[in-house]
């Protein structure tokens, strides 16, 4: 026979147990949460990381885009430069009985006030361009053979 001391111990106890159980479940539920907050964590870190590359990476094809444009108007303006100096190809003849030049041929540009740099180089001003606007002071790169004052080239 139980005394009744001993049926409320016995309850006690149960309670007691019941209770750690209760306690190791809700503990374990914590660590189920904070594990599913740090998966969550670090899942929008690789999205925020994945975005930080595609953004770098349309940035530098952007870049690597202007370059490529800013190397074509250079060619366009040095051929054009070129053009100015050592012909288009295009020359136009003045006619034997015309004292005077008959000027550059159409679509050529002028550049005039011109001086030749010490690096070969020649700088003036430029005048019926598509790439520069009248009056624009230009400087063009090395030249390779010689401008002569009056010439097309």
């Amino acid at each position: 026979l139980q005394s009744p001391i001993g049926e409320r111990s016995g309850n006690s106890s149960h309670r007691e147990a019941l209770k750690a159980k209760k306690e190791r479940e809700e503990a374990k539920e914590r660590q189920r949460e904070e594990e599913s907050k740090k998966k969550e964590e670090q899942a929008k870190a690789r999205a925020a990381e994945a975005k930080a590359r595609a953004e770098a990476a349309a940035k530098a094809q952007k870049e690597r885009e202007d370059a490529r444009e800013r190397q074509r108007a250079q060619d366009a303006n040095r051929k054009e430069v070129e053009a100015i100096f050592f012909g288009s190809g295009d020359e136009e003849v003045a006619t034997a009985n015309n004292d005077k030049a008959a000027g550059p041929p159409k679509g050529v540009p002028v550049l005039s006030k011109w001086r030749k740099n010490s690096d070969g180089s020649i700088s003036g001003i430029i005048s019926g361009s598509l790439a520069y606007d009248d009056g624009d002071a230009i400087s063009t790169s090395p030249l390779k053979g010689e401008a002569i004052s009056g010439s097309v080239v």
